[in-house]
């Protein structure tokens, strides 16, 4: 999906591969890429690899409902990013709440299931 927040897209080939890959990017648009938010997964079954890689064009990433102009962009986004050892230790507080908005497609994949007496989690069937 491409919008004017921004860019989102799942790749799957070899660990070294999608390193490879980010670095491309990187170096051939380091104004652009440097400060991209990659986010790899090592050890994704191959049963459940993409085949193909498919771009859309939308009016937003998330579907928020605002369109165009009046989607927040990546850029001014405020949120904290946490690294995943800081996100799995977070999983276990039971005052957090975690909302997986990802497509279909991703939440079919699986995901990291809290531990009893952690954080809640709430999948609201993004559909995007």
């Amino acid at each position: 999906r491409i919008a004017l927040e921004g860019v989102n897209c799942t790749l799957t080939t070899s660990a070294w591969g999608a390193r490879r890959f980010c670095q491309g990017l990187r170096d051939f648009d380091p104004n652009l890429f440097n400060d991209t938010d990659f986010k790899l997964t090592d050890g994704v079954d191959p049963a459940t690899k993409f085949k193909a890689l498919t771009i859309k064009s939308t009016l937003e990433l998330v579907a928020y409902g605002l369109g165009g102009e009046r989607a927040p962009l990546l850029k001014q986004n405020t949120a904290k990013h946490l690294e995943a050892d800081a996100y799995h230790a977070m999983l276990g507080d039971a005052n957090t709440v975690v909302i997986d908005v990802r497509n279909f497609y991703e939440t079919d994949i699986g995901r990291m299931e809290p531990p009893p007496g952690g954080a809640e989690f709430l999948d609201p069937k993004m559909r995007n």
